[in-house]
């Protein structure tokens, strides 16, 4: 970490920068690159070096962090904690858009499962179990572009679909 005292102030270089933060390398020159977007301090030259003063890092970097936590999956703590809820409302209690979001370590632990008549299966969960799963993720509610086919009912593929060509209608020979 390259950490200099330049007028009776604490700069540091972008090396110096990535030990205080602990970003990457990569993630230090992203927010040098896009100054604007994430409010990273100017640096400033120095014996033919690029500075950044340390109590700007340090302000950058405890707004940046907060910035993160805002971001982070708001939890729903309304209702009754003894309440069995599905994977669709279990989601909208975790802030998220769809019941395919919900994180691994939720689905693959329910409080309870019920097999439904066409034999698919029907999780249940506490709101306590999923209130305390939220605590613990802590992460940004995301959108999956493509659904997760072992959790989705009625997208599960079942066998081969029959090609274009055995569909094809067979010519009339009348």
């Amino acid at each position: 970490m390259a950490r200099h005292v330049i007028d009776g102030r604490t700069a540091l270089d972008r090396a110096g920068v990535v030990a205080y933060t602990g970003a990457a390398y990569s993630t230090v020159n992203h927010w040098h690159r896009h100054r604007a977007r994430f409010g990273f301090p100017k640096g400033f030259q120095h014996d033919g070096r690029e500075w950044f003063w340390l109590d700007d890092i340090e302000a950058f970097h405890i707004a940046h962090q907060a910035a993160k936590r805002a971001e982070l999956t708001k939890v729903d703590r309304r209702g009754d904690s003894d309440d069995l809820i599905g994977s669709g409302t279990a989601a909208r209690v975790l802030g998220y858009g769809s019941y395919r979001n919900l994180p691994d370590t939720l689905l693959d632990h329910p409080d309870r499962v019920e097999v439904l008549p066409d034999g698919r299966l029907r999780r249940l969960w506490h709101r306590r179990t999923v209130w305390s799963r939220g605590r613990r993720t802590h992460r940004p509610a995301i959108h999956r572009p493509y659904p997760r086919h072992d959790r989705c009912p009625k997208t599960t593929p079942v066998g081969r679909r029959p090609s274009t060509s055995s569909r094809r209608r067979a010519p009339d020979r009348s």
